[in-house]
């Protein structure tokens, strides 16, 4: 199947955070999309819709992906993002053989080498997996069951590993939205007070790109069309943001006084001080480059509507 053939296609998780940029992004630049409004347990409803849709693409998105929601819940983080990604590969086996699956996974299958914490740890698709947590296990699973059908059934995948990409409409569970929506919220209460946060270790540096740059690299991926069996890609910004920056930068755009009060909560032991992701098979494969690749440019993405 060439590029230009790749005009149909069905998002699972549409209403999600990426979802929402995602559907509008791809139907601007001319793409038909249908939003996969099923129950991704309900196997019955999804072979209808999707029987119905036709997609020459299905992106699938849907599942839980809070990760203290994980850790409370395995067993449904299991259920919905292993099974549900199952009950998905069934289904299009059963009404859409041709159709490329495209899987939201996580750059949190990779192990992360705690040998010498002040070595910046570059990432790429060769790194050992090592799965952080409940929520990176399901993942992880998930993309194995993805492997089997590639290469028992002749699917077509492609398996994109995400890093933190930010947007002032995400969930307050991540750095920078958790920040915007403590700054708006105290502002609102006491117009002009110092506003003092609760943080973790600040003195980090993290690959955080923009949600604008994710849907993009998404849009470029079905643009090149689908490769012959299964690829595996980081999207990521390749920098690595000063998380105290970042912080500081945020609330002087938001013009606020802010002073940060660590929580030992927040902390966790052992974290090397810089991680960087590298998206170099992505770029070679696509063509795809991150624009938001500093402190100012991410933040410009990040209070963009």
């Amino acid at each position: 199947m060439h590029s230009e053939a790749i005009r149909k296609i069905l998002i699972t998780g549409s209403g999600g955070f990426v979802g929402k940029r995602l559907a509008p992004f791809l139907r601007a630049g001319g793409r038909e999309v249908i939003a996969g409004e099923f129950d991704i347990l309900d196997f019955g409803a999804m072979v209808a819709a999707i029987r119905q849709a036709e997609p020459d693409a299905v992106i699938h998105l849907a599942g839980l992906s809070h990760m203290p929601t994980c850790e409370a819940n395995p067993s449904e983080a299991f259920r919905v993002n292993l099974a549900g990604t199952a009950s998905l590969l069934e289904a299009l086996r059963t009404v859409a053989p041709q159709a490329w699956l495209l899987f939201a996974s996580t750059a949190q299958v990779y192990g992360v080498p705690a040998v010498d914490l002040h070595r910046p740890v570059v990432i790429s698709e060769s790194c050992p997996i090592f799965p952080q947590n409940t929520y990176a296990r399901t993942k992880w699973t998930a993309e194995l069951l993805i492997e089997d059908a590639c290469r028992r059934e002749s699917l077509r995948a492609t398996v994109f590993r995400l890093f933190n990409h930010t947007h002032k409409s995400q969930s307050p569970d991540f750095l920078l939205p958790y920040l915007y929506k403590t700054i708006v919220d105290a502002q609102s209460r006491h117009p002009g007070a110092r506003v003092e946060v609760p943080v973790g270790n600040l003195h980090l540096s993290r690959d955080i790109g923009s949600v604008q740059d994710l849907v993009s690299a998404f849009a470029m991926t079905l643009d090149r069309g689908p490769a012959s069996t299964r690829e595996v890609f980081n999207i990521c910004s390749g920098v690595a943001q000063d998380l105290s920056a970042l912080a500081r930068g945020l609330a002087t755009r938001l013009g606020v006084d802010l002073a940060f009060v660590v929580d030992g909560s927040r902390i966790r032991p052992g974290e090397p001080e810089i991680v960087i992701g590298s998206h170099d098979r992505l770029t070679q494969a696509t063509g795809w480059q991150p624009r938001c690749t500093n402190e100012s440019d991410l933040l410009d993405a990040f209070l963009a509507n």
